[in-house]
């Protein structure tokens, strides 16, 4: 399975809920983070339900993670620049990233 695959079978379920085009492009970036470290498990798991599973748990604790330390700068600063995976992201107070 290639990483858009990956990508794909995770983000159908979000298209009842949260359509695609209305995802943050940070979300975007680190889904797609989420989906490449799961297919490189070192277990070598290439079931796609345990795989969307890693993901899903994966992604969830990481945006918590950013979100705190997003909220966290912000309370220093106005705005708080971004370098994630070749992209730059200027994160201000009223982010739709940091809403839930």
């Amino acid at each position: 399975m290639e990483v858009k695959e990956l990508y794909d079978l995770v983000t159908k379920d979000f298209d009842d809920k949260i359509p695609l085009e209305n995802i943050h492009p940070l979300h975007k970036a680190m889904l797609e983070e989420c989906c490449e470290n799961a297919l490189n498990n070192p277990q070598k798991v290439e079931s796609q339900d345990t795989l969307k599973y890693a993901v899903q748990i994966a992604f969830f604790t990481c945006i918590e993670t950013l979100r705190g330390t997003l909220k966290a700068g912000l309370e220093f600063a106005d705005t708080v620049n971004l370098n994630y995976r070749n992209q730059s992201f200027t994160i201000t107070k009223d982010s739709p990233f940091l809403k839930d």
